[in-house]
């Protein structure tokens, strides 16, 4: 259970009943306001979508649960269809994801969030197009809603291209970010490890500069390192040994790239772990 105060931001979501954005914690004196307001008011919507966010990262099936009852209440909310479809990606419930998700773009295709979370269950179900589409939908409305945080959009082009054997698309796809593209905070990861497939940062400092006490940072950071020793650099040896880094993790591993180091170590890097 995260330790971590609830932010400003998260808490305005719970209020509005909105979509999921940032940094989402657990704060239990805030579950248990929420869960004493349901008793009283059942089909309070906002409440749901609240527990929901609560729940977001401390249990799956329950924030599921919450969003499906708020989804009961008004089947016409594409944010719960988003938020629902986000946790069950975090379970692997690829097909399930994609259902809600593209039903979150049908009810509001202004979002490039939804977009960006739509295209990743396209790519963990093998069907890269798609998912090219619709992270290029999700930078063009970061680009018109004024967002502009691009990087992580093209960093999973770039993957979904190279999946397709496409090296030189993959490289083009990323041939205009510089150390200076905007990105929001939580997402410097991605812009990073663009940088190290662009070789504008050599895989020496790209490890060295990875802060080693935070699993999630760990996990994302390093699987950038394993995607250019492996596609790039043709360096099984040194990925592999990225690869069990990122496995060793003791949590996060419902992050996206903990499920892509378990692919791999089922795939190519079988023999070498």
């Amino acid at each position: 259970m995260s330790h971590e105060k609830v932010q400003e931001r998260q808490i305005q979501i719970m209020k509005e009943g909105g979509a999921t954005r940032g940094p989402i914690v657990m704060d239990e004196g805030m579950l248990k306001e929420v869960e004493a307001f349901l008793k009283d008011h059942p089909k309070s919507f906002k409440a749901w979508v609240a527990r929901g966010i609560l729940y977001f990262n401390d249990d799956f099936e329950k924030a599921i649960e919450s969003f499906s009852k708020a989804l009961a209440i008004n089947p016409f909310s594409g944010d719960q269809y988003y938020n629902r479809g986000r946790k069950f990606l975090s379970e692997d419930r690829y097909p399930q994801a994609l259902a809600d998700l593209v039903m979150s773009t049908r009810l509001d295709d202004t979002d490039a969030w939804k977009w960006h979370f739509r295209g990743v269950a396209h790519y963990f179900l093998d069907q890269f197009e798609e998912a090219i589409e619709c992270f290029e939908r999700g930078i063009s409305w970061h680009k018109k809603n004024g967002t502009n945080n691009t990087p992580p959009e093209k960093d999973w082009i770039f993957m979904s291209y190279l999946h397709m054997g496409e090296k030189e698309k993959a490289l083009e796809s990323i041939a205009d970010l510089t150390k200076d593209t905007p990105v929001e905070g939580g997402d410097l990861m991605y812009l990073k490890r663009c940088l190290l497939y662009k070789g504008d940062t050599n895989i020496d400092d790209f490890d060295k500069a990875i802060d080693r006490s935070l699993p999630k940072r760990v996990i994302t950071e390093l699987y950038g390192a394993v995607v250019y020793c492996h596609y790039l650099a043709g360096d099984d040896k040194r990925a592999a040994k990225y690869l069990k880094e990122i496995l060793d993790v003791k949590e996060d591993h419902h992050a996206f790239g903990y499920k892509m180091a378990l692919i791999d170590k089922a795939t190519w890097a079988k023999d070498l772990l």
